[in-house]
């Protein structure tokens, strides 16, 4: 009888959460990554969706002066531990995000890639929201 009763309580979880909760934000109690919006070269960001709004989305974001090696170290890093991304202004949090990989661009006028973060994002709209935010705000 209990687990028959269990076995409902987890398919009305499922149906309650979509059967999504696979994707949820996980919990981290190691540090986060800082990215400060100063840091992103603002004309490679790159927000990429997926088929469908429920699929999220992924943005990347470009440091400006970030030397590929030290990119490639803070990526298995974060992989590795599982390290939240929040992206900052200032004091103020724009953003927390998931790190899924590195992400390169390079920019036509010149030669060398930039290389920075690929984060995904719950929904295609936060991302877009991000997104619009980080291209925007021209620094320097």
């Amino acid at each position: 009888m209990i687990a028959v009763v269990a076995k409902i309580i987890v398919a009305l979880g499922l149906i309650v959460c979509g059967g999504r909760a696979g994707i949820a934000q996980q919990l981290s109690l190691e540090a986060p990554i800082i990215i400060s919006i100063s840091q992103i070269d603002h004309n490679g960001v790159s927000v990429m969706s997926g088929a469908k709004d429920i699929d999220g989305a992924k943005l990347g974001l470009p440091y400006q002066n970030m030397e590929e090696t030290d990119v490639d170290a803070l990526v298995k890093d974060g992989l590795l531990l599982r390290r939240p991304v929040w992206i900052m202004d200032g004091q103020k949090i724009v953003a927390k995000c998931s790190l899924i990989g590195e992400y390169g661009y390079k920019p036509q006028w010149e030669s060398e890639t930039k290389y920075g973060l690929l984060l995904e994002f719950m929904s295609v709209g936060e991302a877009q929201r991000v997104g619009t935010i980080l291209s925007r705000n021209q620094v320097g």
